[in-house]
C-alpha cells in the first residue's frame, strides 16, 4: 500500500480552512466487512496451525503439530514468503511449538515441547538468526513447555510455562533471560513470586509492567486468581487484583493497559463473563463488553482500529435478537465499544487457534480447519479489509469513521460526506454525526469501480467565533479526500 500525504491550509474571513489529501492504492473494496483473500488458496498443511509470528520482512513463520506443507517435509516449523509461498527453509522440531516473539534485531524466539530442532538438542527454546538459520549460540535449557514468551524494551526475554528451572536454577514457571539466554537474577519470580500452577500469557505494559495470566491461585504468596501484574523487577504489584473464576488461557493487551481476557472461566470480579472479558488499566471489569459466546475462547487479538477478534469453540455469541444469541462459527469480531460487528460473519466448523495482524488490513489465522468462510484453506487463511486511514479515516463495511488527531482544532459544525465515482461528479451522501468518540456515517451505498469519498470540513478560525455554517460538499478548497483505485 503507497500512501501521499498532502496538508494545506488557508484563512477566510474568519475561518481557516483544511484541505489533507489521501491517496491509495488497494485492492478490491469490500463493503460488508473483511472478506477471504486468496492468500495460501491453494496450500495444504498436514495438521494444526497455532502459532503465527510475521517478520519484520513480512516473511511467516508457523508453528504447530503439522509434518508437511504443500508436500513438503516441515516438522513443526516453517516459513512462509509474504505472498504465502513456502519459503526453501527447512526445520524440524522434535515436538510441538506453543510461541514466538521477534526481538529488536529480527532474531525469532520459538517455546514449547521440543528438545531438539534440526537433530541438535535445544530444550524447550531456541532461537533462530534473521536470515533464519538456527542461533547455535542461544543454548539455554528448560525442563518443562514454554508456553509464551515476551521480549522487553531492552531485549531481555520474559518466559512463562509449565518449566520450573533454566539451565538448572530453580525459577518456578516464570524467569527473565537476558538477550543472550543467561538466566537473569536479578528478576525477583527467581526467587519465588512466579505462580505455583503455570503461565499461559504474559505482556509487557508501556509502563515495564508485566501481566501474566494462566491458570494459578498465588504469586509470591499472595492470592491471584489467574491474572497478575508485576513490577519491572517482577515483584507483585499489590494494587491489582482482578478475580478469575477458571482458567485463563491469555490475554491481549491495548497500548492504555486495558487487556482482553480469554480461556475457559465464568466470572470477573464476581460478574458472570464466559470466557471472555475487557478490563480496565487497574484491574476492574469493563461491563460494556460482554461477548458471552457458548464455548471457550483460545484467542483474541486487537485490530489496529480498537476492535476485538475472538477465536474459539463457540457457535454462538450474545445479541440483541428474542434468543439474546446468534451464529458465530469460531471468530466473531467486537467493535471497540463493545458491540457485535454485524458486517463480518465468516467461520470454520473446525477450531482456530492462533491470530497474528500481517499488516493493518490482513488478519491471519490458523487452527485445524480445511475450510474457512466457505472457501477451501487448510489449517491458514487471510482476511482482508480495505482501510484507509488519514487523521483516522476508517472505512469498514457501509460505515467510514473519522477520528481527529489529538491536537485537531474543533469543526464549526458536522461534516459532510459527498462521493464521486469513476470520475463522475461528486453526489452528497449525508452529514456526519458524533458516535463513540469519532464522526461516523453509516449505511453508504454500494460503488462500483474507482471512486473517492471527500469530507468537506471547515474549522473555527483562532480569532473570533465566526459562522457555524458548513462548507459546500461540492468546493474543492474544503475536501478531505480518500481514493480508491480496484
Amino acid at each position: 500500500m503507497h500512501a501521499r500525504f498532502q496538508c494545506k491550509s488557508r484563512r477566510t474571513h474568519r475561518w481557516a480552512l483544511v484541505l489533507l489529501l489521501l491517496h491509495i492504492f488497494m485492492g478490491p473494496v469490500t463493503f460488508g466487512g473483511p472478506v477471504v483473500d486468496d492468500f495460501a488458496a491453494n496450500g495444504y498443511i498436514s495438521a494444526r496451525v497455532h502459532a503465527i509470528a510475521p517478520d519484520s520482512s513480512g516473511r511467516i513463520f508457523l508453528g504447530g503439530d503439522f509434518l508437511a506443507i504443500n508436500g513438503e517435509g516441515r516438522g513443526r516449523l516453517a516459513r512462509l514468503l509474504p505472498s504465502g509461498a513456502l519459503d526453501s527453509i527447512y526445520y524440524y522440531l522434535n515436538a510441538d511449538l506453543n510461541c514466538f516473539a521477534i526481538q529488536s534485531d529480527g532474531k525469532v524466539l520459538l517455546g514449547g515441547a521440543f528438545q531438539a530442532l534440526n537433530g541438535v538438542t535445544h530444550r524447550r527454546i531456541a532461537r533462530l538468526n534473521v536470515d533464519g538459520s538456527v542461533d547455535e549460540s542461544f543454548t539455554t535449557n528448560l525442563n518443562g513447555t514454554v508456553n509464551t514468551i515476551a521480549v522487553d524494551s531492552q531485549d531481555r526475554i520474559l518466559i512463562g510455562g509449565y518449566f520450573s528451572s533454566v539451565n538448572g536454577s530453580y525459577t518456578g514457571t516464570l524467569a527473565r533471560l537476558n538477550s543472550d539466554g543467561t538466566l537473569d537474577s536479578s528478576f525477583q519470580g527467581v526467587q519465588g513470586a512466579a505462580p505455583a500452577a503455570y503461565v499461559s500469557s504474559i505482556n509487557i505494559r508501556t509502563d515495564g509492567r508485566i501481566l501474566i495470566a494462566g491458570y494459578f491461585q498465588r504469586v509470591a504468596g499472595v492470592v491471584r486468581d489467574g491474572v497478575a501484574l508485576l513490577e519491572p523487577n517482577g515483584i507483585l504489584n499489590t494494587a491489582f487484583n482482578p478475580r478469575v473464576n477458571g482458567e485463563v488461557y491469555g490475554a491481549a493487551m491495548y497500548e492504555d493497559g486495558r487487556l482482553i481476557l480469554y480461556g475457559s472461566f465464568l466470572s470477573v470480579n464476581g460478574v458472570f463473563r464466559d470466557g471472555v472479558a475487557r478490563l480496565n488499566a487497574d484491574g476492574s471489569l469493563d461491563l460494556t463488553f460482554n461477548p458471552n459466546p457458548n464455548g471457550s475462547v483460545v484467542g483474541a487479538t486487537i485490530a489496529p482500529d480498537g476492535s476485538v477478534w475472538i477465536i474459539g469453540m463457540f457457535t454462538f455469541v450474545a445479541a440483541d435478537t428474542p434468543s439474546g444469541l446468534i451464529g458465530r462459527r469460531r471468530t466473531a469480531r467486537y467493535l471497540a465499544n463493545g458491540s457485535l460487528d454485524d458486517t463480518f460473519n465468516l467461520g470454520s466448523e473446525e477450531a482456530p487457534f492462533a491470530m497474528s495482524y500481517q499488516d493493518p488490513s490482513r488478519l491471519l489465522i490458523g487452527g485445524s480447519f480445511d475450510s474457512y468462510g466457505g472457501q477451501s484453506r487448510s489449517k491458514l487463511v487471510r482476511l482482508y479489509e480495505t482501510i484507509a486511514t488519514a487523521d483516522s479515516l476508517l472505512l469498514r463495511g457501509s460505515t467510514i469513521t473519522w477520528r481527529r488527531g489529538a491536537n485537531a482544532a474543533a469543526l464549526a459544525a458536522p461534516p459532510v460526506l459527498s462521493v464521486s465515482v469513476s470520475g463522475g461528479p461528486p453526489t452528497r451522501i449525508g452529514r456526519f454525526t458524533w458516535d463513540n468518540g469519532a464522526w461516523t456515517i453509516r449505511n453508504i451505498p454500494r460503488a462500483q469501480g474507482a471512486y473517492r469519498y471527500m469530507v468537506a470540513a471547515r474549522v473555527a478560525s483562532s480569532s473570533g467565533n465566526g459562522s457555524s455554517s458548513v462548507a459546500d460538499a461540492e468546493s474543492p478548497e474544503y475536501l478531505f479526500r480518500a481514493d480508491f483505485e480496484p
